[in-house]
């Protein structure tokens, strides 16, 4: 199965931080991060569905592309969710390694 999306989106990230002490230093620890995703008219092309069926293939392509909006409406929360989660952990494995002066020396 090979696929290929293409659409408009824009991405609006909320980050909020805040200084803990561990170990007697001060580090940088983020909160949950808040993702929001908006996203227009998309297309996604799969190959080699059904075994490479070239009607079946092209059906399901049809309905999902005839569906866009559903279909993005149904797994934005979930990729959200994924993805704030997913950043928020990579954030904070970087500014845990680091004390806080470390990371904004004056």
């Amino acid at each position: 199965l090979c696929g290929f999306f293409s659409a408009n989106y824009v991405c609006d990230v909320t980050m909020k931080g805040r200084k803990i002490m561990r170990d007697g230093e001060e580090y940088l620890e983020f909160d949950k991060m808040k993702i929001k995703l908006n996203v227009g008219d998309g297309q996604i092309r799969l190959t080699n569905l059904f075994n490479g069926d070239p009607i079946l293939g092209e059906a399901t392509n049809r309905i999902i592309n005839d569906n866009s909006k559903v279909f993005i409406n149904e797994i934005s929360p979930v990729l959200e969710k994924s993805l704030a989660d997913l950043f928020t952990d990579i954030s904070n494995r970087i500014t845990l390694k680091f004390t806080y002066k470390e990371l904004f020396p004056y």
